[in-house]
């Protein structure tokens, strides 16, 4: 009869560590050295550069901010030109490198003014990029 009862506390003790390991690996995130955490919500904000914080979707927003140097390029050329103070239209292609200070107040700048656009317009660009390697491999 006892060993029938520390079976079941064993049973019960592995359940609810089933339990915790389960809820931890589904609300559980993590920072990373190309991504910071922005948590917002349920006891104000907080900013992680290194290491994870617990986000029940209830009660929290995160925002993933994107810290590597994004690449931006500009191109006027052609109707879209610049025109210059003595009417002369200019071809200008430029090119920009920007990147989030790596710190809290520059987290949360790019957090207020970015949010996730880095990420989307950077998944943007790679599935346009293998549309356009669809597109060339079924025309030859």
């Amino acid at each position: 009869m006892v060993i029938l009862g520390w079976l079941f506390v064993i049973a019960v003790v592995a359940i609810v560590i089933a339990i915790a390991v389960m809820f931890l690996n589904r609300f559980y995130r993590k920072s990373t050295r190309d991504v910071a955490l922005v948590r917002t919500g349920f006891g104000g904000q907080r900013i992680l550069i290194s290491g994870g914080c617990l986000a029940l979707p209830f009660l929290h927003k995160v925002e993933e901010i994107n810290m590597r140097t994004l690449r931006i390029e500009v191109r006027r050329s052609a109707e879209k030109s610049v025109i210059t103070e003595d009417r002369l239209r200019v071809d200008v292609e430029l090119e920009f490198y920007v990147r989030v200070m790596p710190s809290a107040d520059g987290i949360a700048t790019a957090a207020q003014a970015l949010g996730a656009k880095s990420f989307r317009s950077a998944l943007w660009r790679a599935s346009r990029t293998e549309l356009m390697k669809r597109r060339r491999s079924r025309g030859s």
